[in-house]
C-alpha cells in the first residue's frame, strides 16, 4: 500500500491510531467484497466519519475512478490529502497551521455533528470567508448574531444539513465556491472584512458570561 501512494510513513497522534487502524481494516473489507461480488466495474462509495480517517482514505482512493481527479499538471483543480496535524513538521506542507490558513481563499466545514467548531472560527478570525452547516453549534451561533447565512458575502455561509440531504449539501457547497470564485476583487475584501467582524462577537468579553452562569449553577447544585 505504502509503495502504491508513495507514502514513507503515517505520523499518528493520541486516539487517532486505533481509529486509522480499524478504517485501514474497513478498507480492506470493502475491496475484499467488491471483488468477492464481481463488481470491479461499478462504483463504491464509502462513508467515514472524522474518527476514521487515515490509512483507509489512502486505501480506497483510486484517483482514476475519483470524478476524473487525476491530478494531473496541466488540470486546474488538484486534491491533496493531508493525514497528519499541521504543525510545521507534517512532512507536507511544513507550514504551521495558521501560517497556512492565512494563505486560504476559503475554507469549507460541512460538519455533520460538531457541539461547537472551531475551526470555522479561527478561520473567519483570520478574514478567511467559511461554509458550516446548521448542526454545528458554530453555524447556528453565526446565525444568531443577526446574518442570514444564506450568502458567504456575509463572511460566513450556513447551509441546512440532514440526515438525508447529503446531495443537496454538496450541491450548495459547489455553488457556494464558485460563487465566491466569481467574485471581484473589491466584493472578496469586503467578504473577508465581514468575516472578521463576524468573529470579534465571539471574543472570550462576549463568551465569558456563560462560563460564569454554568459554573454558578454547577458549584450550587444540590
Amino acid at each position: 500500500m505504502w509503495e502504491k501512494f508513495g507514502v514513507n510513513s503515517l505520523p499518528v497522534y493520541g486516539d487517532y491510531d486505533e481509529s486509522c487502524m480499524f478504517a485501514c481494516a474497513a478498507g480492506r473489507v470493502i475491496e475484499s467484497l467488491y471483488r468477492y461480488l464481481k463488481l470491479e466495474d461499478r462504483k463504491v462509495i464509502a462513508h467515514m466519519n472524522e474518527w476514521m480517517l487515515g490509512m483507509a482514505v489512502l486505501y480506497l482512493f483510486a484517483p482514476a475512478c475519483f470524478l476524473n481527479f487525476l491530478n494531473q499538471k496541466e488540470y486546474r483543480t488538484k486534491i491533496i490529502f493531508v493525514p497528519s496535524y499541521l504543525n510545521g513538521n507534517d512532512g507536507i506542507f511544513n507550514v504551521p497551521y495558521y501560517d497556512l490558513l492565512i494563505g486560504l481563499d476559503l475554507t469549507v466545514f460541512p460538519s455533520y455533528y460538531e457541539p461547537w467548531g472551531y475551526t470555522p472560527l479561527e478561520s473567519i478570525a483570520f478574514g478567511v470567508p467559511t461554509v458550516t452547516t446548521d448542526l454545528a453549534g458554530f453555524g447556528l451561533w453565526a446565525k444568531e448574531t443577526g446574518i442570514s447565512g444564506n450568502r458567504l458575502t456575509e463572511g460566513v455561509e450556513v447551509i441546512h444539513r440532514t440526515d438525508g440531504n447529503y446531495s443537496e449539501v454538496a450541491e450548495n457547497i459547489k455553488n457556494s465556491i464558485i460563487n465566491y470564485s466569481e467574485l471581484s476583487g473589491e466584493e472578496i475584501s469586503k467578504t473577508k472584512a465581514s468575516a472578521q467582524t463576524l468573529s470579534k462577537k465571539a471574543s472570550w468579553r462576549h463568551f465569558i458570561k456563560h462560563y460564569y452562569k454554568a459554573y454558578g449553577k454547577a458549584l450550587n447544585y444540590k
